[in-house]
């Protein structure tokens, strides 16, 4: 049985606050939030963008 968190993140690409690390079975699989403006900078946009990134090789793998 797979069990998941949702915890506060310190990532910087992403503003404090509405970001956060998602954990299945205590292993950090991921984060996902809002992204901090001078990333969005970098790529001329010009409104709010949220993002995620999810390891899915070990949950797959049932690794975790």
């Amino acid at each position: 049985m797979l069990s998941y968190e949702v915890k506060e993140s310190k990532d910087p690409a992403f503003l404090e606050g509405r970001r956060a690390d998602v954990y299945v079975n205590g292993k950090k699989l991921g984060v996902f939030g809002e992204f901090h403006p001078e990333v969005i900078s970098k790529f001329s946009l010009g409104y709010a963008v949220v993002g995620f990134e999810l390891d899915l090789n070990d949950l797959i793998s049932k690794n975790i």
